[in-house]
């Protein structure tokens, strides 16, 4: 099997194991070796995506263990994989638990080197005399609620804690049978005053085509593209009919023999080529 990035015939044991229906023979086609000239085993980023191309499920802490302890990592953990129960799991299914729990921002409490940190975290905002099963349901649910308002100051996202407190206080008096009515008139209150202030910002903003186009036409707009962002269909079909384009005209050897000739047929039909028109107007 030849590899795509250093052009080597090697044998399939050189390159990663993979289930991937991309890969006909059951092997991405970059070998072990030249895997981390192009992927940073330090990156997780980048380490995420290998997995996808190999499609292998990234476990960030396995990952981080066997960094430490093999010299050839890479080959180490598609071995780990296929031979314990994460090879049932493919990319997809472990990338859309790490969203989860990255929508609820505890993704560092699964990495071991990041977990310490992240409990101290924890614990400075929500108290380091509460319960670790409490904080991180506060944590949980103060995430979700950021993704389901537009927060835009620290005063919202203070209210925001003191809700999720609530929520989880009302919760445990719930599970005891009895609750504290002060508690739930006291989360009503709060969880009306940032319905509230939260309606009166998207109020503000725009909530029409036509408000849309206004605000385009009297800022422009150019899309900006970022490292790392594909770029949807559109964009791909624009690159390639441009670069078709210049291909075909500077391909062309007769081009200007073409225009020329094409020239001299309109002018003795009386016409003239739009080009001509324009260096009459500038003169």
């Amino acid at each position: 099997m030849k590899c795509q990035y250093c052009e080597r015939e090697l044998s399939l044991s050189k390159y990663p194991a993979s289930t991937s229906p991309f890969w006909s023979e059951g092997y991405a086609n970059i070998c072990y070796e030249c895997t981390p000239t192009i992927v940073d085993k330090n990156n997780l980023n980048q380490v995420d995506r290998w997995c996808q191309w190999v499609n292998v499920a990234f476990f960030p802490n396995e990952w981080r263990k066997i960094v430490q302890r093999e010299a050839d990592p890479f080959r180490a953990y598609v071995a780990a994989h296929k031979s314990l129960n994460y090879y049932k799991y493919d990319w997809s299914d472990q990338n859309k638990k790490l969203m989860e729990l990255a929508a609820t921002g505890l993704i560092d409490l699964e990495i071991e080197e990041l977990a310490p940190h992240a409990m101290r975290a924890l614990q400075e905002t929500w108290g380091s005399e509460t319960l670790e099963i409490d904080m991180l349901l506060m944590e949980k649910r103060y995430n979700a609620s950021l993704n389901d308002y537009n927060v835009a100051t620290d005063s919202q996202r203070d209210m925001l804690r003191k809700i999720a407190r609530l929520s989880v206080m009302i919760d445990r008096q719930l599970e005891k049978g009895k609750v504290d009515k002060e508690l739930m008139v006291m989360y009503e209150k709060l969880l009306t005053s940032v319905t509230k202030t939260l309606e009166t910002m998207e109020g503000e903003g725009i909530s029409a085509i036509s408000e849309l186009v206004e605000f385009i036409e009297r800022n422009g707009y150019q899309a900006n593209f970022y490292d790392g962002v594909p770029r949807d269909e559109i964009d791909m079909i624009m690159v390639n009919m441009q670069e078709y384009l210049k291909d075909l005209i500077e391909g062309e050897v007769n081009l200007t023999e073409l225009y020329e000739q094409k020239k001299r047929q309109l002018l003795a039909r009386g016409e003239k080529p739009a080009a001509v028109e324009a260096e009459d107007d500038d003169e």
